[in-house]
């Protein structure tokens, strides 16, 4: 080791004596004389248990010593910055805001009463509104009396047709009725009664399919000779 770290031989600082006087004298102070138990070794069990000595009062005066010696501490008082006023009209309007105790919020604007003025935009807009509703209301009235128009033309329209169809329908039949008439009275009139069998029967026509279904060669025989023999055959003059 160097002998800075040693001291030199003549340092004064290595001499117990002076050493010792850097402490404080324990002589006179109380409990200075009295022995500490002694401590047994380590590993040795001990017979009874170590009682400590029990510590005599300390006067209340050394107790005041010790309080007056050191200052009280007290908690700093923290600073929370420079105050900030609120105007009173947000206080007030804050106030008003602020939810009653039965749970319902107050409205943030109270409603307009009806002698305030109804602002300009607000009446110009709804004049346009109203003005545009009865221009449509205008239209859609004028649309629907020309739907009803066009409707009450189309149906006069349809029964003027129908009208005129079923004229024409009730000329044409009665025309055909007469025609079928005319027929019939100029048949009834013109020869003998198995001529006209004959005619009905269209026997003459080769290929009648009606008569072609069946043999009815002898039917047509019979028929043939009736009608050859004129007024003379058997009911030949109708009944």
């Amino acid at each position: 080791m160097s002998a800075d770290l040693l001291g030199d031989e003549t340092d004064n600082r290595l001499d117990p004596e002076v050493a010792a006087s850097a402490f404080p004298n324990i002589e006179g102070v109380d409990g200075a004389d009295e022995k500490f138990p002694e401590i047994p070794a380590t590993g040795e069990a001990s017979a009874s248990p170590v009682v400590a000595a029990p510590l005599e009062d300390t006067p209340k005066d050394d107790i005041q010593q010790f309080e007056s010696s050191f200052p009280a501490l007290e908690e700093p008082e923290v600073s929370t910055g420079p105050e900030i006023s609120t105007p009173s009209f947000v206080q007030s309007d804050f106030i008003q805001q602020t939810p009653s105790n039965q749970g319902i919020a107050a409205p943030l604007f109270s409603a307009r009463t009806s002698t305030d003025p109804e602002p300009e935009p607000v009446r110009e807009w709804r004049e346009k509104r109203a003005k545009e509703i009865a221009e449509r209301d205008t239209e859609a009235e004028k649309e629907k009396d020309e739907i009803k128009l066009k409707a009450e033309r189309a149906i006069d329209s349809f029964y003027k047709d129908y009208n005129e169809r079923k004229e024409k329908n009730i000329a044409k039949n009665k025309e055909d009725e007469q025609e079928f008439l005319n027929k019939r009275t100029d048949a009834l009139a013109s020869g003998t009664t198995w001529e006209r069998i004959c005619d009905l029967l269209d026997i003459d026509n080769v290929g009648n399919k009606q008569l072609a279904r069946k043999d009815l060669g002898r039917f047509k025989e019979v028929l043939t000779g009736l009608r050859k023999q004129g007024e003379r055959a058997p009911g030949a003059g109708g009944y």
